[in-house]
């Protein structure tokens, strides 16, 4: 009996001795496959690795890393313990927020994009899977990179090259780029560019299609930069402190006739500059720059603008050189909600729309138009035409120096202001209310004045008028609506505006103004069946909204 308890206390003691050795095992186990660097890479097709050997089709295999792109060098690199490679063709800003946002869809354009993205036809029940999937990876990463919006800026000059080389109006970055994606379809990649190319040449041999080009041009980079800065807000929303890494944008065709290629320089430095200033307004968020980058049509002729082997290497050291010295912030512990973040723009974010906006159809002026002619970017076959040249024609509305009218540009307070003074006549102002940052002498001081004496406008508060700040489409219903009221119009002719597609996103306080802009005209909606409110208004919209607030009847 003795013995048999020695035994089974020596059992016991094996058995406590394999059981502490087990545990310190799992410990150690945990310790060392605790997750340390999570890596979202988010972007077009140059984040998706398109063009490489090893690039796989998405259609077939969805969204996978792909060796050789600067994604999966820079995951190897730095040893990620899980690395989400989440770019893929086609992708332009439109379709990045229509994954990080419940409620858009897009634009015409995204219908082509698409099928790259889903696996069937089922775009409906497919859609909320890969926002799932997208933004639980964005929330659970502490490092982002971030390579979006070269398509916004190349679909759009593509379009607008086919069009003005085979004698097409332009009509708006949308179009344009629906322009080049219909080639795409009916002719291939390879053959679009060919013709792109032709077109380029065409468009260069005529001296005054060449301002189209460049009004063109500046639309779409006025619309990106908005698009952008809202989806930096929204992944912030998912993930207040991951490191992000703006991704730049290089010119793949430096060798292309030489007028285009300057135009793209410029454009593209500009968006590059962008990208900077996102840097200093937003902690923890990063600019590599990549200009330089090796691509394919630069190395071979080929119409591919996508990088070499070499070229993604280039990208990943600049990556990497950014992340230099820089302390990971620790990986989430939980997974964030994936339900669309609340987002409250502030006046500086504010989305811009496109040219496109409120495109309802208006009456085209006479050939020779004098009253637009001092401007040089006025597209007398736009939208616009007829409201633009209404407000210069009756003083509501001059240029913004150098010749420019900016059609596509957002509306300030000051503007807004100075556009009533005038309709008002520019009475003399005999209550004057001097604001810290209404400062006398300048062009919109008796406006400002103006409008908050008839109580038209007020101020932020009693020192702060904000003349610089954007006008959102709803805060421009508002204050329509009581600039009507101040006429003596009645403003009961009101329309439901639940119709509308994003009729949610209207600010509680803004539903009224919204409803009667709807029900008297003065506010059609956007492409899509959208409001837009909290995006900013242009002056081309700003334009049409006073021609038709002018002819209500009082």
């Amino acid at each position: 009996m003795r013995n048999w308890k020695k035994v089974v206390a020596l059992m016991l003691a094996l058995v406590l001795m394999v059981s502490l050795a087990t545990m310190s095992a799992m410990a150690e186990n945990t310790k060392t496959t605790e997750k340390k660097l999570v890596y979202t890479c988010l972007g077009d097709s140059i984040a998706a690795g398109y063009s490489l050997p090893t690039y796989v089709t998405r259609i077939d295999s969805g969204l996978v890393p792909v060796e050789g792109s600067y994604g999966k060098i820079v995951a190897d690199t730095l040893k990620a313990d899980v690395y989400h490679a989440y770019g893929t063709s086609g992708v332009r800003t439109q379709e990045m927020l229509m994954f990080l946002k419940d409620g858009y869809y897009g634009d015409a354009v995204t219908n082509y994009n698409m099928h790259y993205w889903v696996h069937t036809d089922n775009i409906d029940k497919e859609l909320p899977v890969l926002q799932k999937q997208i933004r639980d990876g964005l929330a659970e990463s502490n490092l982002i990179t971030m390579g979006v919006g070269i398509n916004d800026l190349w679909l759009t000059v593509e379009g607008i090259l086919l069009q003005l080389g085979t004698g097409k109006p332009y009509t708006g970055p949308e179009d344009a780029q629906k322009e080049y994606m219909d080639t795409v379809s009916a002719f291939g990649v390879s053959q679009a560019m060919k013709l792109v190319q032709q077109a380029a040449d065409a468009v260069f041999g005529v001296a005054t299609l060449v301002p189209q080009l460049v009004a063109a041009t500046g639309d779409a980079l006025l619309s990106f930069e908005p698009r952008y800065e809202e989806i930096l807000q929204l992944i912030r929303k998912l993930n207040p402190n991951a490191i992000i890494v703006e991704v730049g944008f290089y010119n793949p065709f430096d060798i292309l006739t030489p007028g285009f290629n300057g135009i793209i320089d410029t454009y593209l430095g500009t968006m590059n500059s962008f990208l900077k200033t996102m840097e200093k307004e937003y902690s923890n968020v990063y600019y590599a720059d990549t200009t330089g980058t090796e691509t394919i049509f630069g190395t071979t002729l080929a119409n591919d603008p996508h990088p070499t082997e070499k070229g993604h290497q280039f990208m990943a050291d600049q990556i990497l050189g950014v992340l230099k010295g820089k302390t990971f912030p620790p990986v989430p512990k939980t997974v964030k909600p994936t339900t669309e973040p609340t987002l409250r723009p502030t006046e500086t974010v504010t989305p811009a729309p496109t040219a496109t906006a409120e495109p309802e159809k208006t009456e085209k002026p006479a050939e020779g138009d004098t009253v637009c002619a001092p401007y040089t970017d006025i597209n007398r076959s736009a939208w616009y035409h007829t409201a633009v040249h209404y407000a210069i024609e009756n003083g509501i509305m001059g240029g913004t120096g150098g010749g420019k009218f900016e059609p596509g540009i957002a509306v300030t307070r000051g503007m807004i202001a100075q556009m009533i003074y005038a309709m008002e006549g520019k009475p003399f102002v005999t209550v004057r209310k001097q604001f810290d940052d209404v400062a006398a002498g300048m062009w919109y001081t008796s406006a400002v004045e103006f409008v908050y004496a008839n109580k038209i406008m007020g101020g932020y508060d009693e020192k702060t008028f904000g003349p610089e700040d954007f006008v959102t489409r709803e805060q421009l219903a508002t204050l329509l609506r009581g600039y009507a009221q101040y006429k003596g119009m009645s403003v009961s002719n009101t329309a439901g505006i639940n119709s509308f597609n994003d009729a949610a996103r209207v600010s509680e306080w803004a539903v009224k103004g919204m409803e009667w802009a709807v029900g008297d005209g003065i506010i059609a909606g956007r492409d899509g069946n959208v409001l837009a409110p909290q995006e900013r208004a242009t002056r081309a919209e700003v334009a049409q909204m006073l021609m038709k607030f002018r002819s209500l009847k009082a």
